[in-house]
């Protein structure tokens, strides 16, 4: 029996911060491997109101920047935005409510993806039972970054020893698998 590769998605490029390295998250990360994970996005724009049936999806802006289209699905302990071919989530702290969001409203927004950084939270639990948050991502780059330079490293494995300082991220160029 031949074995067929999985699908792929576009290429979605997604933060992989220093201190999810230190916390222990998702490390090491692999060219050519896979990472199961949750997206985290941050909201880059305020959240405007667009017709329901205008199609959900992504453009990419920049480095880890998106032009969203997304239904807003969950406002109770995270906001969870379906974007189409994945869904992303923001926590919502104690002191803070759901901001522009409205559970059921179509929404379009710039944010930033990455990497979930509180996979263990009761509120990724949640998120993961009620929407299928997790996913399977295929690592296809991953580029170092410098705060305060231009330069711009390409890596085979971000781990401790490569994400070493608070300065320091890395972009996941990265297929969602289906």
């Amino acid at each position: 029996m031949t074995k067929r590769a999985s699908p792929r998605a576009a290429a979605v490029t997604l933060m992989y911060d220093g201190w999810q390295v230190w916390d222990g998250h998702y490390w090491p990360v692999r060219v050519g491997g896979d990472v199961v994970a949750s997206i985290e996005f941050v909201q880059r724009s305020d959240a405007h109101a667009v017709e329901p049936d205008t199609p959900l999806g992504m453009e990419h802006v920049d480095a880890f920047r998106y032009r969203a289209t997304a239904r807003v699905l969950d406002t109770m302990d995270a906001v969870i935005l379906d974007l189409g071919s994945f869904r992303a989530l923001r926590w919502i702290r104690p002191d803070e409510g759901p901001g522009d969001f409205e559970q059921g409203a179509t929404v379009s927004l710039d944010l930033n993806l990455g990497l979930n950084g509180w996979p263990g939270s009761s509120w990724t639990i949640r998120a993961a039972e009620l929407y299928g948050i997790e996913r399977r991502w295929h690592i296809e780059r991953i580029l170092r970054h410098t705060q305060g330079s231009d330069e711009v490293t390409e890596i085979d494995e971000a781990a401790m020893q490569t994400v070493d300082s608070s300065t320091q991220y890395c972009l996941l160029e990265c297929s969602l698998l289906s």
